[in-house]
């Protein structure tokens, strides 16, 4: 896997992940898995996973996601999805993931609206 495709920076009590080329039910689907499984340990921990640079994801990489979603509600956290381009969004609202999901334009609509300082 290309190291390049997962970035993590933590911003105020934030941590954002940023993605970018295609996840595809590979290594680097897996790679995102992981990630998001440890940072779900932590109690309470608020992550956004920005897609600004993501071309493509597929079903793979969309039940990751609802997988972590779930073990950060068990510990109380909150994961956030923002930057999806046009064609991903519209899947989330066909199949009534934007229900489960906050999805923001922008990472730092995402960060405003979970009240972090310093952005």
């Amino acid at each position: 896997m290309d190291q390049e495709q997962i970035e993590v920076q933590e911003v105020g009590p934030c941590t954002v992940v940023s993605l970018r080329g295609q996840f595809i039910g590979g290594e680097e689907t897996d790679a995102v898995r992981d990630l998001l499984t440890d940072l779900a340990r932590e109690q309470g921990r608020r992550v956004i996973v920005d897609f600004t640079d993501v071309r493509f994801a597929n079903s793979s990489m969309i039940g990751v996601l609802l997988s972590a979603h779930a073990a950060f509600a068990r510990t109380g956290g909150t994961m956030a999805l923002a930057g999806m381009n046009e064609a991903m969004s519209d899947v989330f609202t066909v199949t009534k993931m934007h229900l489960i999901f906050s999805l923001y334009a922008t990472v730092q609509a995402a960060l405003s609206e979970l009240n972090v300082s310093n952005v």
